[in-house]
């Protein structure tokens, strides 16, 4: 499994991810791109103008490069901006993520065509799930405001910070729970011509540790200057010494209302010859119920008591396979076990012994920010994850695990 296989085991997919944010302090600066000595502002209520969209409409196409190697993917993408609403097709060459995406206010679905499987998750009450970008409009605006010398404009604080506008499962997604991001900054480019519509060019700079190092990361979007929805994007990371880089434009743009239906899936129903046995992985709002529900032994894992239970996830084959997330704050751990025939890690891990089985060991980040522990146990590989947990701490919550 691949450094991304890792991650994926160990966190939510692709759907998920695409729809988390983050508000951090940090110190910026920009060019003001040509104003007079009295510029006016930009950005005003945009919160709330995004918020009103009713529909967004468009073809998208992404194209991602890794290392040497690029692939271009194109969709037909449809949401609802100020909702959870989303939905995505793949027109040509869906080389990353679902064939069909459907989001809406309690489910995600994802859906693969050449397997005929879908998996299903349940986000009710997850906050993190709703779409968030809204709520970042107006610090960010605020700020670039302040920097462009507008009479009145005040910086915000905390500050603005990388935002959530990737594919989902693209590119690392930061999470404000999980991540260390002082040091960004912000520039103010100007105004341009896309997808026939004036946008606001804005770009964001640094570096993020958390469940994922992403260093030397630059984020360029282009607002439209009306609804600012994200017209454009390009996104450039540093993962494990790679150069990551995902180019994102959207074309055909129209912002006419959408529907709810839209954003309803069911196999049973929009799934041609559809396997019974369809629904892959389910997601669960206690331990409890994800013990009602696996058909194999759940861990109990001993995380510490500042830590409580945030969601678990389960899938009965292809592999067979669980997690548990625990969370406060910016601590967490997560506890994979999973059928999967090994756990790959992106780099040589240390060689410790867990009782009296052999695992393996890596710290990730400048200061160890984020921890991994893989072992194997009869036909399981375990893996369990932490961040701001002590190395010690986290070994107890292995030895805890066991062959549970």
């Amino acid at each position: 499994m691949s450094s991304r296989g890792v991650t994926r085991g160990i966190v939510l997919a692709g759907a998920v991810l695409a729809l988390l944010a983050l508000v951090a302090g940090y110190a910026l600066f920009a060019a003001g791109g040509g104003e007079d000595a009295a510029p006016t502002a930009i950005g005003e209520n945009a919160s709330d103008r995004y918020a009103a969209v009713e529909g967004f409409t468009a073809r998208m196409t992404v194209v991602r490069e890794v290392g040497n190697g690029t692939n271009r993917s194109v969709y037909r993408v449809q949401r609802q901006p100020g909702e959870r609403f989303y939905y995505r097709r793949a027109l040509e060459n869906a080389s990353s993520g679902p064939d069909l995406l459907v989001v809406n206010r309690s489910t995600v679905w994802s859906y693969d065509d050449d397997t005929n499987t879908a998996e299903r998750m349940d986000i009710t009450g997850l906050d993190r799930f709703n779409g968030s970008l809204g709520a970042r409009l107006d610090p960010l605006f605020a700020k670039i405001n302040a920097q462009r010398g507008v009479s009145g404009a005040e910086t915000p604080t905390p500050g603005v910070a990388p935002l959530p506008v990737v594919p989902a499962g693209s590119a690392p997604t930061p999470d404000p729970a999980a991540a260390n991001v002082t040091g960004y900054n912000v520039t103010y480019v100007g105004t341009e011509q896309v997808a026939g519509r004036e946008a606001y060019h804005v770009r964001v700079r640094g570096n993020l540790f958390g469940e994922d190092v992403t260093e030397n990361f630059t984020q360029a979007i282009w607002f439209d200057s009306e609804h600012f929805v994200p017209l454009a994007y390009h996104y450039v990371w540093t993962n494990d010494g790679q150069r990551n880089r995902i180019r994102v434009r959207y074309e055909n743009v129209s912002f006419d209302p959408i529907p709810e239906s839209t954003f309803r899936f069911d196999p049973e129903t929009d799934v041609p010859n559809a396997d019974p046995t369809l629904v892959r992985r389910q997601n669960y709002r206690s331990r409890a119920e994800l013990v009602a529900a696996a058909r194999t032994t759940v861990p109990e894992p001993a995380v510490p008591d500042h830590l409580a239970f945030d969601y678990g996830t389960y899938q009965d084959r292809n592999p067979r396979e669980l997690t548990l997330r625990y969370r406060n704050g910016s601590s967490y751990a997560v506890v994979l076990k999973s059928e999967r025939p090994d756990v790959s890690f992106p780099t040589e891990p240390e060689r410790v012994a867990l009782g009296n089985r052999t695992a393996r060991f890596l710290d990730y980040g400048p200061n160890g920010e984020t921890l991994l522990l893989a072992w194997e146990c009869d036909r399981y590989d375990y893996v369990v994850a932490t961040g701001e947990l002590s190395r010690d701490r986290h070994f107890e919550i292995a030895r805890s695990v066991g062959c549970g």
